[in-house]
């Protein structure tokens, strides 16, 4: 990588899924290498053996999965920051403590490296102007410097410096300038300002730096700013680690792979958590201590009671009374010794997966609902109308009685229904209808003279 003037994590964001041997900005970048140093002509065909190995390494082949995972969990994740390790009940009133000036800092020195870039791409650009030109060499370092910012056609493999050449550098360079001024454009139009004076939002300068830095480098690119966590938070956890984590794990005290069983447990579920799952396992093929003493996981928890009955709600436990509210439970990954981690200085880092769980209840108070008619004031719908069959002055109780058990009566003959007779003898004496009988009109009715 130091031949080929890159960092690591250039190559976590330059490979894909599958390696290409002729086009991919990686190959090309090799090959280039190899010509610029006279160890093949033109008329060479270069092949890339990206799966050969000598003793005692590792092939490109064998690292390719855990660059893969590594860039699946980088580019879906967000940057940590203080109010990450604040439970959310309190969270929404804590400003988030970052370092300002280092990280406007970062955006300024990039925007001074592309436009530097630029202007030497323009006035070798200038100077190159036909296949007898003298600045070959120039053009194509001063193109290659692009790459860092994932902008295409930045590598020429060639260097025979002749009219083939000369062409294809021109286009190159053409389309070069255009995007990377494009991308300049894009960027000041979004960088925040001089956080001399301390913006009244924080958060929405870290985002505008951000989207800055996806303008520049691409919108996969994940600028990380420094932040420190709240020192309420700060004094809890570096106690915990301090101390073999408290009496977090006394209910899982034997068990060295608690927090293996964990991330494997929440990847079944969890996307993001997935691919770190598969990071770890693809490293550690490689480099057993990469995720077992160059880096450990391990778990915080806030608030953090010193009854002894705290433990980590991210596992079972045994006693209800560790079951309490408003926990926020973290798994976090440090690098080292985690007795020796200062956790109450600058941070960075990534958060690859988060979630609100509700932890059920011991007891619940259970109750049985169901739909009725809630009921209402409303007038009568019906009116008995009673008339005393015998005119003396008086009511007589008995004659009440009767009247209510008639009414009875020919009410339960009248909810017969046809469907009902239908299929009876006095079928073919309906419809029907009944009324009172009177002999002397003394009530509503017929008589039996109107029945003739």
């Amino acid at each position: 990588m130091a031949d080929l003037d890159m960092q690591p994590l250039d190559i976590v964001y330059m490979v894909t899924d599958e390696l290409e041997t002729n086009d991919s900005e990686l190959s090309l970048q090799i090959k280039a290498y190899a010509r610029a140093h006279a160890w093949a002509v033109r008329t060479d065909v270069l092949d890339i053996l990206y799966d050969q190995h000598s003793t005692g390494t590792f092939t490109f082949s064998d690292v390719l999965p855990v660059l893969k995972y590594m860039k699946q969990v980088i580019t879906n994740s967000r940057p940590l920051k203080t109010t990450d390790y604040i439970t959310p009940s309190e969270a929404d009133g804590v400003a988030n403590d970052y370092d300002l000036s280092e990280f406007y800092g970062r955006l300024t020195t990039t925007r001074s490296a592309i436009n530097g870039y630029i202007s030497t791409l323009n006035s070798e650009n200038t100077a190159f102007t036909s296949p007898a030109a003298t600045n070959f060499t120039q053009v194509r370092n001063a193109l290659k410097k692009f790459s860092m910012f994932g902008i295409e056609q930045t590598t020429y493999e060639y260097t025979d410096n002749n009219s083939d050449d000369y062409t294809a550098l021109k286009s190159y360079t053409t389309a070069v300038l255009k995007e990377a001024n494009k991308r300049l454009a894009a960027f000041d139009a979004v960088v925040p300002a001089n956080p001399a004076t301390p913006p009244a939002d924080v958060d929405a300068f870290i985002s505008a730096g951000t989207d800055a830095a996806k303008a520049l480098f691409g919108k996969q690119f994940n600028i990380l700013p420094l932040f420190k966590v709240r020192s309420t938070e700060s004094t809890v956890f570096s106690s915990l680690l301090t101390t073999g984590f408290g009496t977090l794990k006394s209910d899982h005290a034997t068990n060295n792979y608690l927090m293996d069983e964990w991330v494997s447990g929440i990847a079944k579920v969890r996307k993001n958590a997935a691919s770190y799952e598969m990071l770890t396992i693809l490293s550690s093929l490689i480099d057993p201590d990469a995720f077992d003493g160059d880096r450990n996981l391990v778990p915080l928890q806030t608030p953090y009671a010193t009854d002894g009955t705290e433990r980590w709600l991210g596992a079972a436990v045994t006693n209800t009374t560790a079951l309490k509210d408003g926990r926020l439970s973290i798994g976090i990954s440090v690098p080292g010794n985690p007795a020796s981690y200062d956790i109450a200085g600058w941070q960075v880092g990534i958060m690859i997966d988060e979630w609100i769980d509700v932890i059920p209840s011991t007891d619940e108070t259970t109750g049985i609902a169901f739909h009725f008619n809630q009921p209402n004031a409303k007038p009568p719908q019906c009116l008995l109308l009673g008339l005393t069959p015998d005119i003396k002055g008086s009511w007589h109780w008995s004659d009440l009685v009767d009247m209510i058990n008639e009414t009875f009566d020919l009410a339960k003959k009248r909810a017969v229904t046809y469907e009902q007779l239908s299929a009876t003898p006095v079928a073919q004496l309906s419809p029907a209808f009944m009324v009172p009988f009177t002999a002397q009109y003394s009530t509503i009715g017929f008589t039996a003279i109107d029945l003739q």
